[in-house]
């Protein structure tokens, strides 16, 4: 992470799971210094409930833009 620098906006199928793990881990420090922020991408939206919906699909994040995060799979 230190690498790539602060504010890093990535995309993952279970992001709302994942970010509980990361922010427990070893890791978790360094996410939240970084301001490491996650989005559940496009196509997987669907598959996840309402509320995850709101709090993690790319289109309600700020900074997203257009992408759909499901390029590199």
């Amino acid at each position: 992470m230190d690498v790539f620098g602060s504010n890093i906006l990535y995309g993952y199928d279970i992001k709302c799971a994942f970010e509980k793990i990361l922010l427990c881990s070893t890791l978790g420090d360094s996410a939240k210094r970084l301001n490491v922020q996650g989005v559940v991408p496009t196509f997987h939206g669907h598959a996840h409930n309402r509320l995850c919906q709101l709090q993690h699909h790319s289109k309600h994040k700020l900074g997203a833009g257009l992408e759909d995060f499901e390029t590199c799979e």
